[in-house]
């Protein structure tokens, strides 16, 4: 199971452990996550850090009570854009068994699932990782990745997904009444989709606004208009990417 609440983030993952054989179930919030998990013997739960309803950290306390009282475990891991030793110690403490970090790579969640016991090192043909040549603030690889694993549809498909995501994430930024916690939201989400589809500095720039934001500073029009135009272009280029023919 993949329990993810950005739909961009949630697919990229679906694809790649359905390119490697495996039937997922998506569920988008933690609570969701928890009843899914009472129903179905999971072989892996990849688990969001930051859900609606109930956290990460949440649904694995409760799903970890529930196993205790059916004596049964399936691994859970992390999925999180955070490097924060911090947030990983939190995943360990509440009984999850590792974390990836985001963008999520083919080769990294083959290793995990094979360091997991759910797949079979001689099953992977893991392609040899690259270095990424950042042009401008964007790694191909990661768009070069997906049009390897996706059929051209697929790939048009996800392409639309993560267009109008962004589109949405913005409308909420660029409202200046908007909540502080909704916007901080939009920007996370921003975060991940960002690094799923290789557009570093976007990211980076989401994410000392995000934690602007939650140490209490106000997001002044010069700034807000600034990031808000560089998304534009990164727009754009998404939706110049989309295949034809």
């Amino acid at each position: 199971m993949v329990v993810e609440d950005e739909p961009l983030s949630a697919e990229l993952v679906r694809v790649l452990l359905e390119d490697l054989e495996f039937e997922v179930d998506l569920a988008t919030d933690g609570a969701q996550a928890v009843a899914r998990a009472t129903e179905t013997a999971y072989d892996l739960i990849l688990m969001d850090f930051f859900l609606p309803v109930l956290s990460g950290l949440e649904a694995v306390e409760v799903i970890r009570g529930n196993e205790n009282a059916a004596s049964s475990a399936v691994p859970i891991v992390a999925l999180t854009a955070s490097d924060s030793s911090a947030n990983h110690q939190a995943c360990l403490d509440v009984g999850m068994n590792d974390f990836l970090l985001k963008p999520l790579g083919r080769d990294a969640l083959s290793a995990m699932l094979m360091k997991c016991g759910v797949l079979d090192p001689e099953h992977t043909g893991v392609p040899a990782s690259k270095d990424p040549f950042l042009s401008d603030g964007f790694d191909p690889t990661r768009i070069e990745d997906l049009r390897r694993v996706m059929d051209k549809d697929d790939f048009n498909a996800v392409i639309a997904q993560a267009v109008s995501s962004l589109d949405g994430h913005l409308a909420v930024i660029g409202r200046e009444a908007e909540r502080r916690d909704d916007q901080r939201r939009a920007f996370h989400r921003i975060v991940s989709l960002s690094h799923d589809l290789g557009f570093v500095s976007l990211g980076r720039r989401a994410r000392d606004l995000e934690e602007a934001l939650g140490g209490g500073e106000t997001l002044e029009p010069p700034r807000r208009g600034a990031f808000l135009a560089d998304a534009e272009t990164v727009l754009g280029t998404l939706r110049s990417m989309a295949e034809t023919g």
